[in-house]
């Protein structure tokens, strides 16, 4: 789906020799047939989650199969498998199976035995025109669950409370802070050093202690979303805990690019306002008394104009934001009216310090001209942004080997 579906010029070739051509959806949809699905669904999250749950599984001595929309997850060097054990766990992304040709959210092609939605939010505007159709098309999902299934679901979130009101023939599981939750969250805590909570099942005094090396609350919610999945299939919430003090995260969340001029860089994909603020919240946590600066590349025009206002306050945990051009990704061209400026101009209303820079090549000198050394600089965005960090860190590595020589 993002080179072109079926008018790409292989598969148009492969098509006149009547060979099948399938869309990677499709394909998910085909290989799990025969196996027990636990599709992680969510707007936010849904990438991470997957992630733990294998992680739980696989450590567990369940050999699950697994295909997550990362590149790698730490550990496994690779973001899929298909395993001997009778679970597969797939991210099921609401987006379209294919911009130009098949128009079908992703996880449709699913038949899950769990579905886990982390939360719903209103993205993807050149797919869903109000949060009442993405709440209706995540509604069509759960309702693919097997009857003998479980739905698990983040009681917190508003927009996914609102689909809940709806009647589901599958088992229902709730989390979160809410005492109404069937699996509650407690005494959260953070440090540099990773997150702590404390996880009990509803009805039960026990209480679990969680903890991992990763950043924010929103991890918290993540992974007992899959402690919550994993009880439903005979793993414990003792077990889940256990496994998840090694989970290491996965390339391009909150990761760790290196050190240059005394300063920390991480990059992340985040490219919708609610995952920015969860990230930069984190941040704050986690450095405090540090000045983060945030590299933000905009995706896609169309977001950018319908999240707008969204995306002008999603940056208050931030002290300077730095603005290159909008990225107009593959599916979409530059026919709209909004520019980095003018998402600059909006923002400075609620960040202290936004830059808007023409090339990275102007934002690598921006850099190595004010970068201090106790600095945490961030790339954030779903496009190339993640390049910045690369070269200043590459750059300084080379410097120091070639002050050595």
């Amino acid at each position: 789906g993002a080179h072109g579906g079926k008018t790409n010029i292989e598969c148009r070739r492969a098509m006149e020799l009547k060979i099948p051509v399938l869309m990677h959806a499709q394909a998910l949809g085909l290989f799990s047939e025969n196996k027990k699905v636990l599709a992680v669904s969510g707007c936010h999250g849904k990438t991470t989650t997957s992630a733990m749950l294998a992680w739980i599984l696989d450590k567990s001595g369940r050999n699950p199969s697994f295909v997550v929309g990362t590149s790698a997850i730490k550990g496994y060097n690779a973001a899929g498998r298909f395993g001997k054990g009778e679970y597969f766990v797939i991210e099921a992304d609401e987006y379209m199976t294919c911009p130009l040709t098949d128009p079908t959210p992703r996880f449709l092609y699913l038949d899950p035995f769990i579905s886990i939605v982390t939360n719903i939010d209103f993205d993807h505007p050149d797919r869903y025109h109000s949060l009442a159709e993405t709440q209706a098309v995540f509604d069509t999902f759960l309702r693919r669950t097997s009857d003998e299934g479980v739905i698990v679901a983040n009681l917190d979130d508003a927009n996914v409370r609102k689909v809940l009101k709806n009647s589901f023939k599958p088992k229902v599981v709730t989390y979160g802070e809410s005492s109404r939750a069937d699996v509650l969250i407690g005494q959260y805590r953070a440090s540099r050093h990773g997150i702590e909570w404390q996880v009990s099942l509803k009805g039960n005094k026990d209480k679990v202690n969680f903890s991992m090396p990763l950043a924010g609350k929103h991890n918290a919610f993540n992974a007992t979303a899959c402690a919550a999945a994993a009880v439903q299939i005979g793993i414990p919430l003792e077990e889940s805990a256990r496994r998840l003090r090694s989970f290491q995260g996965l390339k391009r969340r909150f990761e760790f690019v290196g050190q240059c001029k005394g300063a920390q860089v991480y990059d992340d994909y985040g490219h919708h306002p609610n995952e920015i603020l969860a990230t930069l919240r984190a941040a704050r946590e986690r450095f405090d008394g540090k000045r983060i600066v945030v590299v933000f590349q905009p995706h896609t025009y169309s977001r950018t104009e319908a999240l707008f206002n969204d995306f002008c306050q999603a940056f208050k945990d931030a002290d300077l934001v730095i603005l290159p051009p909008i990225f107009a990704s593959a599916r979409e061209q530059d026919e709209h009216t909004i520019t980095s400026e003018q998402l600059a101009e909006g923002m400075r209303q609620f960040a202290k310090n936004v830059v808007t820079l023409p090339t990275f090549s102007d934002i690598h000198h921006y850099l190595e001209e004010n970068t201090r050394p106790d600095d945490v600089i961030f790339t954030i965005g779903a496009g190339d942004v993640y390049q910045i960090g690369q070269k200043f860190v590459a750059n300084t590595l080379f410097d120091r080997l070639r002050r050595r020589k």
